[in-house]
């Protein structure tokens, strides 16, 4: 009788141990998953900034075409 209270009690504190280290892991998968967008949000807002430089470009160009007065002028 003593045998199977301590493997009871031995299994129940190896199943408490498997739920926290559970836990751990979906804690630890949830950060990842928070760095992962961050991360994201860093890299599209990067490419904005990348990108910029041309836009301006293209409008400095529409500006220009639009307006040949300031053509002549120069």
């Amino acid at each position: 009788m003593d045998r199977s209270v301590k493997a009871t009690e031995s299994t129940s504190e190896v199943t408490d141990r498997r739920a926290k280290v559970t836990d751990r892991t979906v804690k630890v998968v949830e950060r990842t998953a928070e760095i992962v967008d961050r991360t994201v949000k860093v890299v599209e807002r990067t490419a904005k900034i990348v990108d910029s430089p041309d836009r301006v470009m293209e409008r400095n160009v529409k500006a220009t075409e639009s307006r040949p007065e300031v053509m002549d002028r120069k």
